[in-house]
């Protein structure tokens, strides 16, 4: 490849980076990026989570999310103005959250449609 292409590739690449594009999920570990999309969430109304790590729960909530454990595709989800955290495992066919809030109450969701293609 023509060393001056690789050097605009890597200069692009950093640029993106400094912008903040989704810098924070490496490329070895695509299950963070599965929590993205649409929920059905157990408690009612839909979760619309998004790759900028914010998450919005029509028409009651938003808040943040991170994928704490990415091995075992745990995440955390802070809610601002309930104050809950909900802590919840990804399942294998990547459709079903199940978990807990930070009192021990069970949270649930569904995927509205397919999850993403894993990157």
């Amino acid at each position: 490849m023509n060393r001056l292409l690789i050097m605009a590739m890597l200069a692009a690449f950093l640029l993106s980076i400094a912008a903040g594009a989704d810098a924070r999920w490496p490329t070895v570990v695509p299950h963070c990026r599965m929590i993205v999309g649409k929920w059905f969430w157990s408690t009612g109304g839909i979760v619309t989570i998004m790759s900028d790590g914010t998450v919005v729960h029509q028409p009651v909530d938003e808040g943040t999310w991170e994928c704490t454990d990415p091995a075992r595709k745990i995440f955390t989800i802070w809610w601002n103005r309930s104050g809950s955290v909900d802590t919840v495992f990804m399942s294998n066919d990547n459709r079903h959250l199940s978990g807990t809030n930070q009192e021990n109450v069970p949270v649930t969701a569904t995927r509205e449609g397919l999850p993403p293609f894993p990157f």
